[in-house]
């Protein structure tokens, strides 16, 4: 019949759970034991570190991180000007604002923070302009309307914004979308 759960099967009920309520549980003081086959799995899971986007044409190029998206969160296209990829791979959350050639002058043509995100345990939140990197296009504003609306940011223990040049701007301009950033 029904018997009460063993003590080993209620310790390793938090690991069951989606990664947001997990990460929540775990900030709790209710740690998450990784056995070998979940170690092995978020290992897997983890965004490769040997992508190399540089020579790629500009379809390719969009197309490759629309792979690395597939993989390991999203990128979703914000109107012609605009994209945004996002990789999920931890608790924190860093959030970039970055033009495309910028991007593809870099040595493997990635976003910025990209093999952070890896390394540290970040996950990225990259929003990539086409054009002048100043992020002012109605499709950018409703994109981050929409992930304020769905709690987004608040899945993140900690959340940092970061931008260059105009990029700068842009990210001190939508960081109000997460209070409590950096």
């Amino acid at each position: 019949g029904d018997r009460p759960p063993v003590a080993t099967e209620i310790e390793h009920l938090p690991c069951q759970l989606p990664p947001q309520w997990r990460r929540i549980l775990n900030s709790h003081g209710t740690a998450c034991p990784a056995s070998p086959a979940m170690e092995r799995q978020m290992t897997e899971t983890m965004p490769v570190l040997d992508e190399d986007l540089s020579g790629l044409t500009p379809q390719d190029w969009h197309e490759r991180l629309d792979r690395i998206g597939d993989a390991h969160g999203y990128y979703e296209r914000l109107g012609p000007e605009h994209a945004a990829l996002f990789v999920d791979a931890g608790p924190k959350l860093l959030v970039t604002f970055e033009t495309r050639d910028a991007i593809r002058r870099s040595p493997r043509a990635l976003p910025r923070g990209f093999e952070a995100v890896a390394r540290n345990g970040w996950s990225l939140l990259a929003l990539i302009s086409e054009g002048d990197g100043l992020f002012r296009a109605p499709r950018v504003w409703g994109y981050i309307d929409r992930l304020v609306d769905e709690g987004f940011f608040e899945d993140f223990d900690r959340v940092l914004f970061y931008g260059h040049h105009a990029g700068g701007y842009a990210a001190a301009a939508y960081s109000v979308a997460a209070p409590g950033a950096r």
